[in-house]
């Protein structure tokens, strides 16, 4: 027979529930589970679109079909999916583009905090010269493409 946790809880001995709530809680700092619930803010078609525009805007692929594109230079016929820049090889391009563009790129890990209700995140930050673009999300590598993206002005629906 199911029973109700609060009821249950209500009969137990104080000090084992403080001790479950610590044991919870370090263990959520330990997994950073925290900043799951941030991070399903993003949807595949939210990924889809960041992808899509840094190959577009920031590589120079050609759209030929929903899904599919074609590199720069390549011959006619030839179509690949979008590339998904949360990835290797494709995250380090994406690096390597920014920092050819001149931009430095500092990744802030953002901790978590249980009394906040605050998850972990990271906020990539992108400078060159006065130039300064950032984003803060759940997933670090998100946070590298969504800030790549505002530098270069390319707006994305994330």
């Amino acid at each position: 027979m199911a029973r109700n946790y609060k009821e249950l809880q209500a009969r137990m001995d104080p000090a084992v529930v403080a001790d479950n709530k610590r044991r919870a809680r370090e263990e959520l700092r330990r997994m950073g589970l925290s900043g799951v619930s941030s991070a399903r803010q993003i949807t595949p078609a939210d990924l889809a679109e960041m992808n899509a525009a840094i190959a577009t805007s920031m590589f120079g692929w050609i759209r030929i079909d929903s899904g599919l594109y074609s590199r720069p230079g390549f011959t006619a016929g030839t179509a690949e999916a979008c590339p998904d820049f949360r990835i290797n090889p494709y995250h380090e391009q994406l690096c390597e583009e920014m920092d050819r563009r001149g931009f430095k790129l500092i990744v802030t890990e953002n901790p978590w905090s249980l009394e906040d209700n605050r998850g972990r995140t990271f906020t990539a930050r992108l400078t060159r010269g006065s130039e300064a673009s950032e984003a803060t999300y759940a997933d670090q590598t998100i946070a590298v493409c969504l800030a790549a993206l505002d530098a270069v002005r390319c707006p994305v629906a994330a």
